[in-house]
């Protein structure tokens, strides 16, 4: 969304048509298209990626792996160019294509093919990202790929790690299969989550075949939640858990069955985590209580001051990250700004002076362990962030 240039350019121009037509255009001869999170981990990204300075561009650092090939796409928004490692890649030769703002808005230019490199023990060393450009590296010459089982989106039961359970047809179930118990009371469906990481909502989806009977899910050997099925008529049913903590790649999730509930699949999405104003770390700023707002507390500047400042410590991976500020509008003409990591970000003008919430929506490149800060003027007021 940044670097689309609108001015006359057909949608064949635009770098996300790329993106999916190398990605989706060449199907393995099975049918299937993988996706495998690239871990935004020193050992796969390296050098100035630390710093934010170069970003990929999914919800953080991702590939996609089809049949052979590998596309991974890398975002540097600055205005200055950065070179550095790239890791993790699987095949012998790599593709660039590049599409740079500068070129477009000046030179009508199209995305290009910048050539082809060799991959050394799956690394491209030194390359180059222009200021304001998105790169496109799609590998070639690479084994088999990964298995798709885990992934950030939707596993099947019958591809998970299967304890005394048995794939069975079931109409109606995605890919027209479930798993079961095979003899006695219980069996479990494991599997390794790779995605991003965060706090996750995890959903089930089960066939209700018992009369009271359970579905527990555990992560790392932990148990989270049990769901009782009471209805015994073989209907679907999807249940949801949200992590209290963030879901990280490599965690191991369970799915436990007893008798005859039958595991459709699991599906794991983005949830929100939500911090409260009140327990940010606040700077001229104190709690009020207001009806509505979450937790029925806001935050808002003390007497005799103008501005305050809500900060929070960002606890998560790298990357592009969408941000909810709920507000309460309580001057005529006064601002609220997001700082991060010091710089400011973003700034809203707020006129109602009614007294009501108001959500505010901004999308950030942000690192673990920076800083978010909210900065109220007058008396506006702060109730919760969502990311």
């Amino acid at each position: 969304k940044h670097f689309i240039y609108d001015n006359g350019i057909n949608l064949q121009k635009r770098p996300m048509f790329y993106i999916f037509k190398k990605i989706f255009n060449n199907a393995p001869a099975d049918g299937n298209t993988y996706m495998r999170v690239v871990q935004s981990t020193d050992s796969h990204f390296q050098g100035e990626s630390k710093a934010a300075n170069v970003e990929s561009y999914r919800q953080d650092l991702s590939a996609f792996i089809n049949g052979n090939k590998m596309t991974v796409t890398v975002l540097n928004r600055k205005t200055n160019g950065r070179t550095m490692d790239v890791e993790g890649l699987h095949g012998s030769l790599a593709t660039l294509y590049r599409y740079v703002k500068s070129d477009a808005t000046t030179n009508n230019k199209d995305m290009t093919n910048i050539g082809t490199i060799s991959i050394s023990n799956g690394k491209l060393t030194d390359v180059n990202f222009p200021a304001e450009s998105l790169t496109i590296i799609v590998t070639s010459g690479g084994g088999t790929p990964p298995p798709p089982i885990g992934g950030g989106d939707v596993v099947e039961g019958e591809a998970m790690n299967l304890n005394n359970l048995e794939q069975v047809n079931f109409n109606g179930a995605s890919g027209g299969k479930v798993v079961q118990v095979k003899s006695g009371n219980i069996g479990d469906a494991t599997f390794t989550y790779n995605g991003s990481s965060g706090v996750k909502d995890i959903k089930v989806t089960l066939v209700d075949g018992s009369n009271s009977k359970f579905a527990k899910l555990y992560i790392n050997g932990g148990f989270k939640v049990t769901w009782t099925l009471n209805s015994n008529d073989n209907s679907l049913r999807t249940f949801v858990y949200t992590t209290t903590e963030p879901l990280n790649s490599g965690d191991v999730i369970k799915v436990k069955l007893w008798n005859n509930e039958k595991l459709d699949r699991v599906e794991i999405s983005g949830g929100a985590l939500t911090v409260e104003g009140e327990s940010m770390s606040l700077s001229n700023l104190e709690q009020a209580s207001i009806g509505g707002a979450s937790e029925g507390k806001v935050v808002k500047v003390v007497a005799n001051q103008n501005i305050g400042n809500a900060s929070y410590i960002y606890n998560g991976p790298s990357g592009v990250v969408d941000l909810k500020v709920t507000v309460y509008d309580g001057s005529g003409s006064e601002w609220v700004k997001l700082f991060i990591a010091g710089s400011a970000e973003k700034t809203w003008t707020l006129n109602a002076n009614d007294n009501q919430p108001k959500t505010l929506e901004h999308s950030v490149i942000i690192n673990d362990g920076e800083e978010i800060r909210i900065r109220l003027w007058g008396n506006e007021k702060l109730d919760k962030l969502e990311l």
